[in-house]
């Protein structure tokens, strides 16, 4: 094998390794957040919880809660293409 050969190897070799990494990271990820946030009672809960409690300030309880809808519309958004 000449040095072209092994650098293409090598570069393709190492791009695979990434792809790899980063599904795995995903499907991580993806299972976590389902399994998390499936339940509304969680996902409610959690922002009641933030409020009642007085964690962080008032801006950083309203994005809080906002995220927390965000990841409920998109749990919703994943099951209504059959993605879950």
């Amino acid at each position: 094998m000449d040095k072209r050969e092994v650098a293409k190897f090598h570069n393709g070799g190492l791009a695979s390794w990434c792809a790899g990494i980063l599904n795995v990271l995903s499907l991580a990820f993806l299972i976590g957040f389902i399994v998390l946030f499936t339940n509304p009672e969680t996902a409610l809960g959690l922002p009641s919880w933030a409020w009642m409690r007085r964690y962080f300030g008032i801006p950083g309880r309203i994005h809080y809660t906002l995220v927390m809808l965000a990841v409920l519309a998109f749990i919703w958004w994943l099951a209504y293409w059959n993605l879950i």
